[in-house]
């Protein structure tokens, strides 16, 4: 794997070290494009522009290589999906959550009763599953994919996590 940048490098001081230990090789990263690409989008107006690394990005002239139109148009779908899900995640109602160091975490609805749920287009994003707690009505329970909190009853209002 060779060790270059993958943006145009900017730099707020003015003063930029070439870090070799930079991947160049970002393919599977959907959201970490996703935060790069944004990352440029809001930065590149504030930041000192002073050169490209030449590598996987950019040729030899500056100018963009297949390799980078790939990484773009794969932030532009993950950016997509944030959306998509975002949008999904606004029609549910989340959990309200608490937690400390001397009680742990609880979760609860003031309107129904937690349940855990997966992220359907995390696994896209960032290759992994991970779950949220959403509040639902009591005939909304026999949903497929809704997960009760261990240890906690089936129609409890809050749990102990």
């Amino acid at each position: 794997m060779s060790k270059t940048s993958i943006l145009p490098i900017w730099s707020l001081s003015g003063k930029y070290d070439v870090i070799n230990t930079m991947l160049s090789n970002v393919g599977g990263f959907a959201l970490g494009i996703t935060k790069c690409a944004k990352y440029v989008a809001v930065n590149q107006h504030q930041d000192l522009f002073i050169g490209k690394l030449v590598g996987r990005y950019y040729d030899s002239h500056g100018n963009p290589t297949k390799y980078l139109k790939g990484v773009e148009v794969k932030a532009a779908r993950g950016a997509q999906l944030l959306e998509k899900q975002k949008i999904e995640e606004a029609k549910q109602l989340s959990c309200n959550s608490r937690w400390s160091q001397d009680s742990g975490g609880e979760v609860w609805c003031d309107v129904g009763i937690p349940r855990l749920v997966q992220r359907p287009l995390e696994i896209a994003l960032t290759g992994k599953m991970s779950k949220r707690c959403v509040c639902f009505k009591e005939d909304q329970l026999d949903q497929p994919g809704l997960e009760v909190y261990d240890g906690c009853d089936f129609l409890a209002t809050t749990c102990r996590v």
